[in-house]
């Protein structure tokens, strides 16, 4: 079970061109996680799982979070504005934090909550309603990172865990992420002078990121799922009050599905693209279709233990 109360409030505040917006959160969070059942893993052809094994576990947590930010922004003029932010985040434990997880994977002895530092500074605007942009650096330092080693591992030193096996879910170490986010898109329909209700639009986002372990057991390696280029496109179709259809791609590079970098969990990289409809049946009435991976790519997207 778990208790929560939370309290934020912000306030913008002007001068002239710039506004500054600070904010405040406070965050009671009480958890107890209690288990009641735990078996062996099934046969390896899918069957039943096991017998009850091992002790049963429990775990109880209060905490109080104090998380503050601040945003600024400055406007151009001309549809043009800069803005930043500065803010820190938390991630509470998970209810399965240190107690069991799927097969093939040992739970450390010890789990910490994790808190966030982020700063973001960009600019984003319109050119006479055609293009329109977004493009902004940011900084983000996750500490007590919760995460999975694959193995086989030591059962002390760095890794500072529990028995041994294959792979172990526990606290990893502090990730630093630093890189940029780019968005752009344009009305052909306006930059070709086509009239009527029918719009069609391009756009493109692209995010490109270096993220790295600084310290911890996973120090030195590139996160787990966070690929150095995610790229997204595509092209959207409006028609009015009727309805709307998308055909968009997405690149993701190559990635990680572990925290240490083991070659068996490495994800190639892929692209799939997508189809999507929406139109209007009635008064406040639409309705949505979608085929995702259109042209059938084969492709891995996650890979987990066990």
């Amino acid at each position: 079970k778990s208790n929560v109360a939370a309290f934020f409030g912000e306030a913008a505040m002007r001068f002239g061109d710039w506004t500054v917006t600070p904010g405040l959160r406070v965050e009671s969070l009480s958890q107890d996680v209690r288990e009641t059942l735990e078996l062996a893993s099934g046969s390896a052809t899918g069957g039943p799982p096991g017998a009850p094994i091992g002790a049963l576990d429990a775990r109880e947590n209060e905490e109080w979070i104090v998380l503050p930010g601040l945003g600024v922004s400055l406007d151009l003029g001309q549809d043009h504005e800069a803005y930043a932010n500065v803010s820190r985040g938390f991630k509470p434990l998970l209810f399965n934090d240190g107690l069991t997880f799927q097969s093939g994977v040992n739970p450390a002895a010890v789990f910490e909550s994790g808190y966030s530092a982020s700063a973001e500074a960009g600019l984003r605007g319109a050119f006479n309603g055609v293009l329109s942009y977004d493009v902004s650096a940011f900084f983000v330092r996750l500490e007590n990172q919760v995460g999975f080693l694959a193995g086989p591992l030591p059962a002390s030193g760095a890794f500072g865990a529990v028995g041994v096996g294959g792979a172990r879910r526990q606290t990893v170490g502090t990730m630093e992420n630093q890189g940029l986010d780019l968005a752009a898109e344009v009305s052909l329909s306006r930059l070709l002078g086509w009239s009527g209700d029918a719009e069609l639009v391009a756009f493109a986002n692209a995010s490109l990121l270096d993220a790295v372990y600084v310290d911890g057991a996973a120090k030195g390696s590139r996160p787990q799922y966070a690929p150095e280029t995610m790229i997204r496109s595509g092209l959207i179709g409006r028609f009015g009050d009727t309805g709307k259809v998308s055909f968009s791609g997405t690149y993701l590079s190559e990635q990680e599905g572990s925290d240490n970098g083991a070659a068996e969990f490495r994800i190639p990289a892929y692209a799939v693209f997508d189809l999507t409809g929406e139109v209007g049946i009635g008064e406040g009435v639409s309705l949505f279709g979608a085929i995702n991976n259109l042209i059938d790519r084969s492709y891995i997207a996650r890979i987990r233990p066990g």
